[in-house]
């Protein structure tokens, strides 16, 4: 684990549990040692299957937006951004998910 003394700009993880691996990318608004969290992109290798959990857990997407499935989580004050990635004949090859602040403006 890093120290606050040596935080960057950008953090990326690699996480390998059986059957799921996934990739964790954190992105920071500074490098200051009170940096915050600006965003946080993770990758799913297949199964598919993180929408399902999503819908479970958040209910009824809040929108979409250019192939993006959208959960505005005020509470939170965040957004989730969840797309399935599919190759150009179709075979899923993974699913992306955004997890960042909400937008200006968003209830």
């Amino acid at each position: 684990m890093m120290g606050k003394d040596t935080v960057t700009n950008d953090v990326e993880v690699q996480h390998q549990p059986p059957g799921r691996p996934y990739k964790a990318e954190v992105t920071f608004d500074s490098a200051d040692k009170n940096a915050h969290i600006s965003l946080i992109h993770y990758v799913f290798a297949p199964p598919a299957g993180i929408l399902d959990a999503l819908q479970g857990r958040y209910g009824k997407p809040s929108g979409a937006d250019a192939g993006w499935t959208y959960w505005l989580l005020p509470s939170c004050g965040v957004r989730v951004r969840y797309m399935l990635v599919a190759g150009p004949d179709g075979t899923v090859k993974g699913e992306e998910m955004f997890v960042e602040p909400l937008p200006k403006g968003a209830k």
